[in-house]
Formats: structure tokens, C-alpha cells, sequence
């Protein structure tokens, strides 16, 4: 279970600093990527930190939590799309 969340945070976080990448990096452009990275980040570390249960709720939290932070990614690759497409 720990993997699958350490790999979430990973893709979330490479979406992040491609982002990040794409665009000027000036002090405002980081902190907002890395504010929105933490929010994106949140409910999987929270979720990860109160995986110690073995219930149902757990199970349930665990795929709320990854489904929110795949959307987040998806919202993330798309913008990193439009960043490239826009560069061109």
C-alpha cells in the first residue's frame, strides 16, 4: 500500500517541477507551483500516515485520496501541454 502512494507522489511531483520547467522561474512562479504541489500532496500524505488500520475506511480513504491526486496529475500534464504547445 506504501508503494502505491510513493508513487503517486512521485508522478505528482515530477508533473510539478515540469511545470515548473515549462515556465519562468521566478520567485512567484515556485511558490505558487510548490503551494499547489502541497495541495495536491496533502490527502496522500495524510492518508499515508493513517494507513496503520487494516478497516474497510482505511481502504476507502486510501482510493479517495489517489483518485483526487490522479486528477490532480491529469489537471497538471494537460497544463504542461498547453505550456508546451504554447512555447512552440
Amino acid at each position: 500500500m506504501e508503494s502505491v502512494i510513493i508513487v503517486s507522489e512521485l508522478f505528482l511531483f515530477s508533473s510539478f517541477v515540469l511545470i515548473l520547467f515549462l515556465r519562468k522561474l521566478s520567485s512567484k512562479n515556485v511558490s505558487t507551483t510548490l503551494f499547489l504541489y502541497l495541495i495536491g500532496a496533502l490527502p496522500l500524505l495524510i492518508t499515508g500516515m493513517n494507513s496503520q488500520q487494516d478497516d474497510l475506511s482505511t481502504h476507502l480513504g486510501l482510493g479517495l485520496s489517489l483518485i483526487y491526486t490522479w486528477i490532480v496529475v491529469g489537471i497538471a500534464m494537460l497544463s504542461c501541454i498547453v505550456l508546451l504547445l504554447k512555447a512552440k
